[in-house]
């Protein structure tokens, strides 16, 4: 599969309905033509042979497949949502997850804190920024203090 990110497919917005060589196609994208050949074609970009075995892409018609094609790439996973206030990824168990006894451990000047707290399943420490200030923080959020 080539990559192809949106970023790349956007530059090919100013293509016009006319006929490219696959090196002006990559000269646009920053790549070589070979990529053009080896990859895009034969990933199912549109194009058309002459007589004489030389390849031309509308440019048009390569811009509307790109965009298909990269957005197709870079969709978020399906069963995707953010994660809850409570929550927090564990990097041992590849999950999120609500903390146990979650604590404030600090502020920075942004009002950012640092929220930790326990693994449920495997008793991990866990953490999480979040945007708040000294004034929403409960009462019972105390600092984190090391065993």
């Amino acid at each position: 599969m080539p990559k192809l990110t949106r970023g790349m497919a956007a530059k090919l917005r100013w293509l016009l309905e006319m006929e490219y060589t696959p090196a002006e196609i990559a000269r646009e994208l920053g790549i070589t033509p070979k990529t053009i050949k080896r990859s895009y074609l034969t990933a199912g970009a549109p194009y058309r042979r002459d007589s004489r075995g030389r390849v031309f892409i509308v440019g048009t018609h390569f811009y509307q497949w790109a965009e298909q094609y990269a957005m197709a790439r870079s969709r978020k996973r399906q069963g995707y949502r953010p994660m809850q206030d409570e929550e927090a990824y564990c990097t041992r168990c590849n999950k999120a997850v609500v903390m146990q006894s979650p604590r404030i451990d600090g502020y920075d000047s942004r009002g950012v804190a640092n929220k930790s707290g326990r693994c449920p399943d495997c008793g991990g420490r866990i953490f999480r920024f979040i945007q708040t200030s000294r004034e929403q923080a409960g009462a019972d959020d105390q600092p984190y203090q090391l065993p």
